[in-house]
């Protein structure tokens, strides 16, 4: 921006109409020596375009994303602008601008009137700067940028000393007396499962963590660390166990690592959310000293020094946290790790954390304290399950729920870490917790039936106890693996016994068949503008049901890994409460304008990866298609008698979304061979005469099967012919 005067500078007006003349002299947009402009390619000229066109993103990769980052590097932009064009004009020059300091008004007078000072030049501009629109706008993260590149470079990691006034470390409002239990959980905070909303709040506020300068390995904060558990092991549990707080997610209160975690390649992961915003509320109510040992395992795993069957520190999880050093913030410190196995200095640094601890909110008060057995007996605990009325939880009674564990190796610092139930997911900026996704979970573990070992959750359902490693049969764990890329995929045999969850053998064999022709697990089908005789897609999983269609109205059960009853269009939108829409039509229509702006291969990208990872466990795209085929909604797990079938074939018809509707002259047997579903049941030990019996009936059943637009041709099917789609009858090639 060149060309301003000193005119130009003495008010907020006369600045807009310089920079307006600058960018646009004579009311004109300026663009010159564009790649289009100089291939001759008429109306693909940035002169084409308009302001409207580029904060709508249309611009800028066609993509609505981008509007945002065009407000906010447009307003950095104008800042800077002016700051470097007003600091030429008024500090290298006489010049004659002139304001009142609103700021210096004092009663200084005889009469009591208020008297101001005066700002000229430089000091004049800059408050017009800072009182403008786009100082106001632009000023804070200005100056916050600003600060922390001067805490990056200059701030020491030391603990604020003994006459350090209490510091405001930006923890979210909070109500003490919180009794909910949970900020959601999970084993390990895998990086690559993360939004990069998420990712960006982890950093945010470790870098708050990290500036209070109580943590030692603070790279962890910002950095991650790197978790890898051998492919082949089977059985690794996670050493601090399972939580004995009440109403928890009881799919992931457990202590067994998942063998999607245990497979998952050699990673980044992040800090447990609840552990660092639990060091940030200490951090204003005391001094201390310690570290994450998030790296504490990881060499021997890679060395093969840790054997299968093992129990693994949380320290390797990123949810646990040593605390070696302890003190009052204007108080002395008492330092355990100089101090090893001194009583008194010990029992000091417990009674200054322990009523920090007991004043936080529930979710933030850790799952397990490791303390020197030296305080066993005066707290009254115990290895293993501590008493109801121990003394120690008598005089802190927010603690009741935490296991209090004497360990002869803690007598140089105090443990604390967070189960996975508890571990917290961030859900917004500034520490923001959604809560834990807990349903209708009241105090189920007093509620589990000793004769099927079963926990009955109201609303929902009757739930296995996670850590028996049951669901109720027998599962393969490719059920509850996560499937969002093409790297897991289920073969025929084993989408047949996936079906067996919901469906009878009989429907489950022909629901194989039809998955032959629909897709696979990881399958997703976005073509929201559709074509020829359908009216678009967000079709996914192995039977690609189709939420853009009138399915992602219905509120489904998804079990695993969190038991939740949800909307479905929801799953593919899970940012959808950052973008305030509330209906499944808001839904459509934002993604229908998304697809327009960036086209189906990038829309496509875009809708796999932000879409919800419980519509990529098969053992959810199973129960949302119960819902889907039947209307009905589940029990998890599923009893005999209520699968679909289970009275026989004279039954609802329920391939309806496969076929049975809009021009599809075929029906939902149209594409699929009848030895695809006769392969699988064969194979699970039937006949295959019994299999086309039971076809036979479900498709003459008056007022259902026998109203499908298959059910003509079922006995060409039978024979092994192909049904085209348009209903005409072929022999396969």
């Amino acid at each position: 921006m060149v060309g301003i005067n000193n005119n130009q500078v003495l008010n907020s007006k006369t600045i807009t109409n310089a920079i307006f003349d600058n960018y646009y002299p004579n009311g004109r947009i300026v663009v010159q020596n564009t790649s289009f402009g100089k291939n001759g390619v008429s109306g693909k000229t940035l002169t084409s375009r308009t302001l409207s066109d580029a904060i709508s993103g249309d611009v800028l990769y066609r993509s609505p994303k981008f509007a945002f980052t065009f407000y906010n590097k447009s307003i950095g932009s104008s800042l800077n602008s002016l700051i470097t064009a007003g600091s030429e004009a008024t500090f290298d020059s006489s010049s004659n601008v002139s304001i009142e300091d609103p700021e210096s008004i004092t009663n200084t007078e005889e009469d009591g009137k208020a008297k101001a000072t005066t700002l000229k030049g430089g000091a004049a501009f800059t408050r017009i700067i800072a009182d403008s629109i786009v100082g106001k706008q632009g000023g804070s993260s200005f100056i916050n940028s600003g600060i922390n590149s001067i805490f990056e470079d200059y701030s020491s990691s030391n603990s604020p000393g003994a006459s350090d006034p209490p510091i405001d470390h930006g923890i979210a409002p909070y109500d003490p007396d919180s009794t909910n239990p949970s900020a959601g959980g999970r084993m390990i905070a895998f990086k690559s499962q993360m939004s990069e909303e998420e990712k960006g709040w982890i950093v945010e506020r470790g870098k708050i963590l990290k500036d209070t300068g109580n943590v030692n390995d603070y790279s962890h904060l910002t950095g991650g660390f790197y978790f890898e558990i051998t492919d082949s092991y089977t059985n690794m549990r996670s050493g601090d166990g399972a939580s004995e707080y009440p109403g928890l997610d009881t799919s992931l209160n457990t202590a067994q690592v998942s063998l999607d975690v245990i497979q998952a390649p050699q990673q980044l992961a992040y800090l447990s959310p609840a552990l660092i915003e639990c060091l940030i509320a200490l951090s204003g109510k005391i001094k201390f000293q310690g570290g994450f040992g998030a790296a504490r395992w990881f060499d021997k795993m890679k060395n093969g020094e840790i054997p299968d069957g093992s129990s693994l520190s949380d320290h390797g999880f990123g949810r646990a946290f040593d605390i070696s050093l302890v003190g009052q913030l204007n108080g002395n410190n008492y330092d355990m790790e100089n101090n090893s196995g001194n009583i008194e200095i010990y029992r000091g640094a417990m009674d200054i954390i322990l009523p920090a601890l007991n004043s936080l909110p529930m979710h933030l008060i850790p799952d397990i304290i490791v303390h020197s057995t030296d305080l066993a007996t005066e707290y009254g605990v115990r290895v293993g399950k501590d008493p109801e009325d121990a003394a120690i939880k008598l005089k802190y009674p927010n603690l009741k729920y935490v296991k209090f564990h004497p360990d002869d190796k803690h007598k140089n610092h105090i443990h604390i870490s967070f189960s996975s139930a508890r571990s917290g997911i961030y859900t917004g900026p500034g520490g923001t917790f959604g809560g834990a996704p807990i349903g209708n979970i009241t105090d189920s573990p007093s509620g589990v039936n000793p004769s099927t070992g079963l926990i009955d959750i109201p609303g929902l359902g009757s739930f296995p106890i996670p850590s028996t490693g049951s669901t109720g049969g027998t599962l393969n764990p490719k059920f509850t693996q996560l499937s969002r890329t093409y790297g897991t995929q289920l073969i025929a045999d084993e989408i047949y016994n996936l079906l067996n969850i919901t469906c009878v053998p009989e429907l489950a064999a022909i629901m194989t068949a039809i998955s032959q022709r629909e897709g696979n697990v990881s399958s997703l089908n976005a073509d929201i503008l559709g074509d020829g005789d359908w009216n678009g897609d967000w079709s996914y999983g192995f039977l690609q049901n189709n939420l853009f269609g009138t399915h992602g109205k219905l509120e489904v059960l998804v079990p695993y890994p969190t038991p939740i009853k949800i909307h479905a269009w929801k799953l593919a939108a899970p940012a959808w409460q950052y973008f305030n829409l509330s209906s499944w039509e808001q839904w459509k229509g934002f993604i229908k304008d998304n697809f327009n702006q960036v086209g189906l291969e990038s829309f496509t990208t875009t809708a796999r990866s932000s879409s919800d990872d419980r519509i990529w466990y098969p053992i959810n795209q199973v129960y949302m298609a119960y819902r889907f085929m039947c209307g009905r909604d589940p029990t998890y797990p599923l009893p005999l008698a209520d699968r679909l079938g289970a009275n026989g074939p004279e039954m609802q018809h329920v391939l309806t979304p496969w076929g049975d509707y809009g021009g599809v002259p075929g029906g939902p047997l149209y594409g699929t061979k009848f030895s695809d579903a006769a392969y699988v049941y064969r194979n699970s030990g039937k006949s295959e005469e019994d299999l086309k019996n039971w076809i036979r009936r479900y498709f003459a059943f008056a007022n259902n099967g026998a109203t499908s637009k298959s059910a003509p041709f079922v006995e060409f099917w039978l024979a092994g012919k192909r049904i085209l789609r348009n209903g005409t009858i072929q022999e396969w090639e």
